[in-house]
């Protein structure tokens, strides 16, 4: 368990709040604070800068395990086990009338309307924003070097990095629209208006290059931001790019954060995390083959039989966790998960090098091999190369777009199973459709889907922006619903 998680969970409730409120006083012109919550002006000093810090991390660990379900939910990742579209021990229940992710059918929001979780998903991510601003904020004003409390420009490196990967989360899972309003410390909000994707992936970019020109001598940050800038310009189409920013970041490198699998085993029943989606298994006849195929990457393990019985109305279904995941079995609930590391800048690499170096010493199936000869299987600590044998060429016997195509599918297979279960997978099914030219229908899962009034899976590939964002004068909805 990190040592921010520790920390985090010893802060009450109103104590994060309260970080969060140094920033919203001007919001609300009120010159009395809540009963029993202590003067903002105690954050005013190198502690409070580093509460901040601490409470803006934190309020990212949290917002973690629900978008990893909403986001594999949309994918072929995860399955929802009451409507889903395999056939089984399925209720077959109808639809919420706000839309499902899993059914990919996901009506733009009016103001006040409820749609999926993945409006809690939106409102975690911006309230991530907030904090980390009010933390940056802090930590320029506020010494905490001088107090031996650690070097306030590597911590603000760090939150500039995760800053733009929770960007780029925005960006993967919601439609072209999101608006980069900023709460700006001991300030007011100010509200902005929508942006476009791809000028979100480019934000990200510029909070990279802040994170950057910060982390000073921290390899630990400088990796991370390499990495997390690295993903921008991938999503942008910038394949060069991309591989420069990662090229330094060493083997065996890893930035994690720990979230919580379970909400406490003693209720893992009704609250872990995987119990709102089962893992698919060729989803929608286009998904991947996560658990038939039997990749090791991909493993899970049953961790209750039938539990989810009385939660879900007399649905019996085991549990299943993915191996990577299965520490929190024993760890209160709690597991690493994995922001960054050097098997992500190895395939951003592999990538790269589709575009630039089709065969041969370097070539992209050179370094996927490498890859698999070299690199842990998650959720371990040894390479295991006998479990990952070597790739062949799948166009090696094909010509023109036929091979590209094979050789594009191979190298996203590789992405999704080293990266399975991350908050990958959307961005990079968004990608195939944007950047390779892939049909919809070939790439989201698509076909007949087991929920009355549903038939089918929907054309959605996003989530609508949440009608919270409505009270936000300069929004007006989705700029466009496409990759």
């Amino acid at each position: 368990m990190s040592v921010v998680a520790r920390v985090a969970r010893a802060l009450s409730r109103g104590a994060l709040g309260l970080l969060l409120l140094v920033g919203c006083q001007d919001l609300t012109g009120s010159q009395q604070l809540p009963s029993g919550t202590q003067n903002p002006a105690y954050y005013s000093t190198p502690a409070g800068a580093l509460g901040m810090r601490t409470a803006a991390i934190y309020t990212l660990e949290q917002a973690l395990p629900r978008f990893l379900i909403d986001a594999g939910l949309l994918t072929d990742e995860l399955e929802d086990p009451q409507t889903g579209a395999s056939p089984g021990a399925r209720l077959g229940a109808s639809l919420p009338t706000g839309g499902s992710l899993d059914a990919r059918i996901l009506p733009e929001l009016t103001y006040g309307a409820s749609g999926t979780s993945a409006d809690q998903d939106y409102d975690a991510l911006q309230k991530i924003r907030g904090a980390a601003n009010q933390a940056l904020g802090a930590l320029a004003a506020y010494d905490t070097g001088a107090n031996r409390q650690g070097d306030p420009g590597v911590m603000r490196g760090e939150l500039y990095a995760l800053e733009a990967y929770d960007e780029i989360l925005l960006a993967d899972l919601f439609c072209s629209g999101v608006p980069l309003s900023t709460l700006d410390f001991q300030k007011d909000f100010t509200y902005h208006a929508s942006s476009t994707t791809d000028q979100i992936y480019q934000d990200a970019i510029h909070k990279a290059d802040s994170a950057l020109a910060l982390a000073d001598t921290s390899q630990q940050v400088l990796n991370l931001a390499r990495v997390v800038q690295g993903r921008a310009w991938l999503d942008r189409g910038n394949y060069a790019a991309a591989a420069d920013d990662v090229e330094s970041v060493p083997e065996g490198f890893t930035y994690e954060l720990t979230f919580n699998v379970y909400n406490g085993l003693s209720n893992y029943i009704n609250n872990n995390v995987f119990r709102d989606g089962e893992i698919s298994d060729s989803e929608g006849g286009t998904g991947l083959p996560f658990i038939s195929s039997g990749d090791p990457r991909t493993r899970d393990t049953v961790f209750c039989v039938g539990c989810l019985n009385a939660a879900n109305e007399g649905l019996n279904v085991d549990g299943y966790i993915p191996i990577k995941y299965s520490a929190g079995l024993s760890d209160a609930g709690y597991a690493p998960f994995t922001v960054a590391d050097w098997v992500e800048a190895r395939l951003i690499q592999a990538e790269a090098a589709w575009h630039s170096i089709p065969t041969g010493q370097g070539s992209w199936l050179d370094q996927l091999n490498a890859l698999r000869a070299t690199a842990p299987i998650p959720g371990t600590t040894q390479p295991q190369p006998n479990a990952l044998p070597p790739l062949t060429d799948p166009g090696a016997t094909l010509t023109g777009s036929a091979a590209d195509s094979a050789r594009v599918s191979l190298l996203f297979q590789e992405r999704a199973y080293w990266l399975y279960l991350t908050g990958h997978r959307q961005g990079d099914l968004r990608r195939l459709i944007r950047q390779y030219r892939r049909q919809q229908n070939t790439v989201y899962p698509t076909g007949p889907y087991l929920a009355p009034g549903a038939e089918t899976y929907g054309m959605d590939i996003n989530a609508p922006i949440a009608s919270s964002e409505y009270s936000n004068p300069l929004f007006h909805g989705c700029l466009n619903r496409g990759a």
